[in-house]
């Protein structure tokens, strides 16, 4: 028996290792499972984040987690360099982008683990100061057109 999908960033993997892979070995078979797996995934985060499987922990309803977009951008990045495919290094760059307009709280200069769907109520967790989300928003010179982890072409 095959299991259902328990988590999103399984795909994510996925992408990452088809990726690494292609470039190893110069074969494009992997870089064609990557772009199905990406267009598949693109359709799926379109739901609400609290129905994406999102294994460990479940996402409370109504709300939206940061590592998803997190994780996402670079993924959908690593796949754009490597297939020079636009449609997405638009998602990478919006995903990004989600992080730093939705998530990161320069106040606190934290990044929201979780907040409301509405995408201005912040939930009471915070990425600790360590992770990479909080270290990589530190903006400076970062923080410019081309993306918010310095992503250029």
């Amino acid at each position: 028996m095959v299991a259902a999908c328990e988590s999103i960033y399984v795909d994510a993997f996925a992408i990452y290792g088809l990726v690494e892979y292609a470039r190893a070995t110069g074969h494009h078979e992997p870089m064609v499972l990557a772009g199905r797996t990406a267009d598949s995934l693109l359709e799926r985060l379109k739901q609400p984040h609290d129905r994406i499987p999102h294994f460990p922990y479940p996402v409370p309803k109504g709300a939206r987690v940061h590592g998803i977009p997190m994780m996402m951008s670079l993924a959908f990045w690593e796949l754009s360099r490597q297939l020079k495919h636009e449609r997405y290094e638009a998602a990478a760059r919006d995903f990004s982008s989600q992080v730093m307009t939705m998530f990161y709280r320069p106040g606190r200069d934290a990044v929201a683990e979780r907040i409301g769907a509405d995408a201005m109520r912040s939930l009471p967790r915070w990425a600790p100061p360590s992770s990479p989300a909080t270290s990589s928003s530190r903006c400076g010179s970062n923080c410019t057109s081309r993306g918010a982890w310095g992503m250029t072409s």
